[in-house]
């Protein structure tokens, strides 16, 4: 929710950008024509399209059941986190008349600063986002240790023999320790052994 309403507040930002850059002149020249100020609103414009694809993708996961935790804080710290840095920018676009009262950015600039302590403030959604990063990682690894538990506790106990004559350390060390040049029987006698 919040996270949607950084990215609304960034675009209004970048719209009224654009409109004061298209009109205002310094030195006869429109703004908007200066490489700085282009810049600018091409960081605007590259956090917004970002923030607005990772609402989405929260949302969906959310919707599924797949990440209701993770996804929601990563968008929204990372939505609040631009909208401030979009409402700066936009403020400085603006130049001095960007910090009155009256002009749209001014409240914008006013206004995102809090969402990022709404719904836990930026520090609370790192330490959700770490902390289920590494418990993942934890469920992961001891997912992992427990199969290759099960994968060393069902190999064979004879010796395998392939169609050749191979064996599984006959082959390892080589087509000179079988006597003969290893061939694809042997490699796929071992695999169905294995399987």
């Amino acid at each position: 929710h919040i996270a949607a309403l950084a990215v609304g507040a960034a675009q209004r930002a970048l719209d009224e950008s654009l409109a004061h850059a298209s009109t205002a002149t310094q030195g006869g020249t429109v703004i908007g024509e200066f490489q700085l100020v282009q810049a600018m609103l091409a960081d605007i414009q590259v956090g917004v399209m970002a923030g607005r694809a990772m609402v989405r993708e929260a949302a969906a996961k959310y919707h599924c059941g797949e990440d209701r935790r993770i996804a929601p804080s990563a968008a929204k710290l990372y939505c609040t986190e631009m909208a401030g840095r979009a409402a700066d920018l936009a403020v400085q676009i603006h130049g001095g008349s960007g910090y009155i009262r009256g002009v749209p950015v001014e409240r914008i600039y006013r206004d995102v600063r809090l969402l990022r302590l709404y719904e836990g403030t930026s520090e609370i959604q790192r330490l959700i986002i770490g902390g289920g990063l590494v418990r993942a990682a934890t469920r992961a690894a001891a997912s992992m240790k427990s199969s290759t538990r099960f994968l060393r506790s069902s190999r064979p106990t004879q010796p395998i023999s392939t169609s050749s004559g191979a064996t599984p350390s006959a082959w390892r060390m080589g087509s000179r320790a079988s006597g003969r040049n290893s061939d694809r029987s042997t490699i796929d006698g071992i695999s169905r052994a294995w399987c």
